[in-house]
């Protein structure tokens, strides 16, 4: 894991999908701001989940955010809570 680097990320100004390895990748918007998502397979079904935005969350942290979120889908913990119906 790790394709990016520090300055790659600081000098993307291009929107788009920046892949860094390991299911994460940095999103450019049009606006060049940025977060983080991974993408994992929860349950059988592909799921994009965001891990913060590049303004909080630095590389380091992300590839860090992976690692974890990666460690509770294999055990069987969600990563995101089902919505509930409205009452």
């Amino acid at each position: 894991m790790g394709k990016l680097t520090g300055a790659q990320v600081r000098d993307i100004k291009i929107p788009g999908r920046y892949l860094d390895g390991d299911g994460l990748s940095l999103m450019i918007t049009g606006s060049q701001k940025g977060y983080w998502v991974l993408r994992a397979t929860v349950n059988g079904r592909r799921r994009d989940i965001g891990l913060g935005s590049l303004d909080l969350v630095k590389l380091a942290r992300s590839r860090e955010a992976a690692i974890d979120m990666r460690r509770d889908i294999q055990r069987g913990i969600a990563p995101v809570a089902e919505q509930k119906p409205n009452q």
